[in-house]
C-alpha cells in the first residue's frame, strides 16, 4: 500500500496540470502537458513509489492549481513510515499528499521561510550549514522544475509531514 502512496504526488502534479489545460482549452486535456510532467519525474528512481500513488489515484489532486511545488518523500522515507500509511483510506492519503504541495513556485528556500500546504499545514524552512529541511524534513539535492514555465516543481525530502 505503501508503494501506492508514492504515486499519489506524481498524480496531483499531473492531475493539476490536466485540469488547467481542461480550462484553458476547453475541457480537453492536453497530453503533451501530462507527459511532461511524468518525464520530469522519471528520471528520480528516489521517489518513485510516492509517484506511482499519485498516477493511480488522479482524483487526489484535483483540487491543485499551478504554481505549486511539491516536497514529495523519497522512497526510503515511505518505507520507514509503511505502518503509518497501512489501511488508510484514499481521504487520509490525500491529507497527507496535500500536507506535501504548497500553491508557490519556490525555486529558491531560504531560512525561516514559511509556506502553506493545500492542506493548511505550515511549513517552516530551517537552514543548518549548507542543508535546508522543512518542517524536520532534509531537502535531498536541489529543486526540480517541470517544464520551463516556472509555476511548477518539487523537492525530494527524507521523511514524511
Amino acid at each position: 500500500m505503501y508503494i501506492i502512496f508514492a504515486l499519489a504526488f506524481c498524480l496531483l502534479v499531473s492531475a493539476q496540470q490536466a485540469s488547467m489545460d481542461m480550462q484553458s482549452s476547453g475541457g480537453a486535456m492536453d497530453k503533451a502537458k501530462l507527459e511532461e510532467i511524468n518525464k520530469a519525474l522519471e528520471p528520480e528512481t528516489s521517489i518513485s513509489t510516492f509517484a506511482q500513488y499519485l498516477r493511480s489515484h488522479p482524483d487526489l489532486l484535483k483540487d491543485v492549481r499551478p504554481p505549486f511545488t511539491g516536497f514529495i518523500p523519497s522512497n526510503e522515507a515511505i518505507t520507514k513510515e509503511k505502518t503509518r500509511l497501512q489501511g488508510l483510506s484514499d481521504q487520509d492519503f490525500a491529507k497527507i499528499v496535500k500536507a506535501h504541495v504548497v500553491n508557490r513556485y519556490v525555486a529558491k528556500l531560504e531560512d525561516k521561510q514559511k509556506l502553506k500546504a493545500l492542506g493548511g499545514e505550515e511549513l517552516v524552512v530551517s537552514k543548518v550549514g549548507d542543508k535546508f529541511t522543512v518542517n524536520g524534513a532534509e531537502v535531498q539535492g536541489q529543486f526540480h522544475p517541470i517544464g520551463t514555465d516556472k509555476t511548477r516543481g518539487f523537492y525530494i525530502i527524507n521523511k514524511l509531514f
